[in-house]
């Protein structure tokens, strides 16, 4: 299985699944599938990596009125889960890769564009607040 079918295999259930409980286990279970591909940077071709990940979201667009849609939830899966676990992961290849990506996606759908965050800072947005101050669960 190639890297990139590997990396969006079920990407529609991760974005389903983004919620407080499940994000932590999804987003481990994608860092660990990325992490191997990575730990050798003499094999993996960062912009052909790319290219094939871009031609992928353009082979998903089959029908022009399900474009927004499909943008929108690759979108989501990229900023979600396979930037953050890029950005997260102890090879520099793999931060490479997810800062690439994130440019070349804005570049390429500038009306989808998206930032790079880690896993803390949109963890962080699960935790339960009042006007700022921490509360329990």
């Amino acid at each position: 299985m190639s890297l990139v079918e590997t990396l969006m295999e079920n990407y529609s259930y991760y974005v389903q699944h983004f919620n407080r409980l499940e994000y932590a286990e999804l987003f481990e279970k994608l860092k660990s599938r990325l992490d191997p591909f990575f730990e050798s940077t003499d094999t993996v071709n960062i912009p052909a990596l790319i290219d094939e990940l871009l031609a992928f979201t353009e082979g998903r667009i089959r029908f022009p009125w399900r474009r927004s849609f499909v943008l929108f939830e690759l979108q989501q899966y990229f900023l979600l889960y396979l930037v953050p676990a890029a950005l997260d992961s102890a090879y520099p290849a793999a931060a490479e890769f997810g800062g690439l990506l994130r440019q070349c996606w804005n570049e390429r759908y500038p009306k989808h564009s998206f930032a790079a965050a880690t896993y803390e800072d949109i963890a962080s947005g699960f935790e339960n607040n009042i006007f700022g101050f921490k509360i329990g669960r």
